[in-house]
């Protein structure tokens, strides 16, 4: 939460003992406030939750297609097996890898960079709604 708050230019909401630290190290050059951070944070909160609900959906796909499978590991591996370097893209940066998001360079490259495996995910899981595959 503290880095949260410090990325935002908000005071930490519980400051006292145990609250944990700022993870300055994600950021690449300190503190990035501007007037569009919250509109920027209510974007990334949205694709979380997108990502949330893609991933689940391809996870419950996967009980009968396996192939659904395969594209949850390419996506959460694709930097790792060069997969799809051809096609510039990168695994989703949620808030669970958060020392990760220096990677990005700034929130509007994490954002960008997200997009970008959302509409992955959005164009595997039409492709299989199109082409059903049961192992039944």
């Amino acid at each position: 939460m503290p880095t949260i708050a410090y990325a935002l230019g908000v005071e930490a909401p519980n400051p006292g003992a145990g609250s944990g630290r700022v993870l300055e190290e994600i950021f690449t050059n300190g503190p990035q406030t501007s007037p569009n951070r919250p509109r920027q944070m209510l974007q990334f909160n949205q694709q979380i939750k997108e990502y949330l609900q893609l991933t689940a959906q391809l996870r419950l796909l996967s009980l009968s297609d396996p192939r659904a499978d395969n594209v949850l590991m390419v996506e959460q591996n694709a930097v790792a097996s060069n997969i799809l370097a051809s096609e510039n893209f990168e695994p989703f940066l949620g808030i669970e890898q958060i020392d990760r998001w220096h990677e990005a360079g700034s929130i509007e490259d994490l954002l960008e960079r997200n997009e970008a495996a959302l509409a992955y995910l959005r164009q595997q899981l039409a492709r299989f709604k199109s082409n059903p595959f049961s192992t039944d």
